[in-house]
Parts: structure tokens; C-alpha cells; sequence
């Protein structure tokens, strides 16, 4: 197995697998065991996953600060979700002060890269003037930046009913990562919502 072989992409896709119950049965602390493995490798992918698990109290405690320092670390390696996730604590003030300015720059590098996630939480702010002048025009084209299609289209959001979460299950498309020569990425997203009171998330 790519992961046996030290192949930090493989560590974080097998990590995905058993986050999901993909063909395996769901176990957060074989993925966490997988995740680290794979971020300690530099798979920005693995730290996103990772930071997922304590965002989400996965097989972990909950851990805000603990996630904002994965994500970021996902996010300085490229991974635009990892972005989007850093971008939603931000949002939301869970581990760090809410600073919508922050979360706005971290939707919009999301976006830049592809990201649906960032590209509809973008939209969102600008849709309730949050950390920006209220734009409705801007924030119905990102809204139709997303519905489009292509490579910012996420594949599968399923709800997670105990957090009012939407989670991202497939393998993501391709990204600028996958074409660098990557195998297909495996991530998991945080999504809040663009419309209705505050931040709450899709629902």
C-alpha cells in the first residue's frame, strides 16, 4: 500500500476511506493515526484532514486551536479547502476572535483556487455585508460561480445532523494540486451557509 511505502498522498487518501466507512468500516482514530502521518510527510492534504477531525471532535476531543493551526498549515501548502475550513473559524470565532476581514481573504485564496466551499462563503458575505460592503451583485456571481460547475463544483455534501455540517465525501475534482502530478485529493469541507441569519451552516 502507497501509505506502507512512504507516500505521504497515500496516507491521506486511506485516512479519507476511514473517516467515510469507504469500503472499511468508519474509524477516526485509524484516520487520525493517517492524517498525522500524512502531514507530517507535507501532504497538505493529510493536515486538512487532520484538522478536520478536531474541528469536528472526530475520534478527538474538540480542538478549535488545534484545527486552526492544521488548517492554516494546509492552507500554506496549497490546499484551498484547508482555506476555506480556516476561514469558517474565523467566521464563526470558534479558537479565535471573529474577524470577518480575516475569513473574507481566506474565502477569496479558497476561491482563487477552485474551491466551491470558498466561492459560496465569499458569497455569502458579501450577501450580508459581513467584513464588506454588502454586494448583492457580487455575491450572486459567486453564488453562480459555484452552481456552474468545472472544478469549483464539489462532488457530494452529506449532512452531518449533529452540527448542522455539511461534510464533502468523494474524491474531490481535480485541482491544481492533482494536476501537478498528485493522485486525487482527499479532503473533507466545511460548508456555512450563504443565506438565512448569522452563520449558521447549510441545513
Amino acid at each position: 500500500m502507497a501509505c506502507f511505502a512512504g507516500e505521504p498522498q497515500g496516507c491521506s487518501n486511506l485516512g479519507f476511506l476511514y473517516t467515510n466507512g469507504l469500503g472499511v468500516a468508519v474509524d477516526y482514530k485509524r484516520a487520525h493515526v493517517l492524517f498525522q502521518q500524512a502531514c507530517d510527510g507535507g501532504n497538505a492534504g493529510g493536515c486538512a484532514g487532520l484538522g478536520f477531525l478536531y474541528d469536528q471532535g472526530l475520534g478527538v476531543a474538540v480542538d478549535y486551536k488545534r484545527a486552526h493551526v492544521l488548517y492554516q498549515q494546509a492552507c500554506d501548502r496549497g490546499e484551498a479547502g484547508g482555506c476555506t475550513n480556516l476561514g469558517v473559524l474565523y467566521a464563526k470565532g470558534e479558537g479565535v476572535a471573529v474577524d470577518h476581514g480575516r475569513a473574507r481573504a481566506l474565502y477569496q485564496q479558497a476561491c482563487d483556487g477552485e474551491e466551491a466551499g470558498g466561492c459560496t462563503n465569499l458569497g455569502g458575505l458579501y450577501s450580508k455585508g459581513l467584513g464588506v460592503e454588502m454586494d448583492h451583485g457580487r455575491a450572486r456571481a459567486l453564488f453562480q460561480q459555484t452552481c456552474d460547475g468545472g472544478e469549483a463544483k464539489p462532488r457530494s455534501l452529506v449532512l452531518n445532523p449533529s452540527r448542522n455540517d455539511f461534510v464533502f465525501q468523494g474524491l474531490r475534482s481535480p485541482t491544481r494540486e492533482h494536476r501537478r502530478g498528485s493522485q486525487s485529493g482527499t479532503w473533507l469541507k466545511r460548508y456555512q451557509s450563504s443565506l438565512g441569519q448569522g452563520h449558521d451552516r447549510h441545513s
